[in-house]
């Protein structure tokens, strides 16, 4: 599966976040936002369920692809560490609920899948150009 996401976040610095880029350290934040969620779900190579007596394994289905975008929400928690006042380290962890939803595979038992949970973690590292 593959993704394209566009989304807008707030960030929230606890305890004088803003400080810190003009004295170093780290600054722990809130992070929360929503938007769009495109995503690609192709499935191959799946052998044809209906078949009865010994498993014929050239009777595969036809590729299909799920290729839709979702609203979705999230939110998370991370550290900014500033090394300097144009340099910072930011650790982060996202929590993504979309709702979107790919078909079911119920010959193989596995229901629709709705909505979407993902967890991202991530290092950035981010510029800072003063006034």
């Amino acid at each position: 599966m593959t993704w394209f996401t566009v989304t807008a976040n707030y960030l929230y610095h606890f305890n004088g976040g803003g400080e810190k880029l003009e004295s170093g350290g780290g600054a722990p934040y809130f992070v929360i936002g929503s938007g769009f969620y495109h995503y690609n779900n192709e499935t191959s190579g799946l052998i044809y369920p209906g078949q009865s007596g010994t498993l014929d394994t050239n009777l595969i289905q036809r590729p299909e692809s799920d290729v839709r975008t979702a609203l979705g929400i999230n939110a998370g928690l991370g550290v900014e560490y500033f090394a300097s006042q144009n340099f910072a380290i930011d650790l982060r962890a996202q929590y993504h609920v979309i709702w979107g939803h790919v078909r079911p595979l119920e010959a193989w038992g596995l229901q629709e899948a709705f909505p979407f949970h993902k967890l991202n973690l991530g290092v950035r590292l981010k510029l800072y150009f003063p006034k």
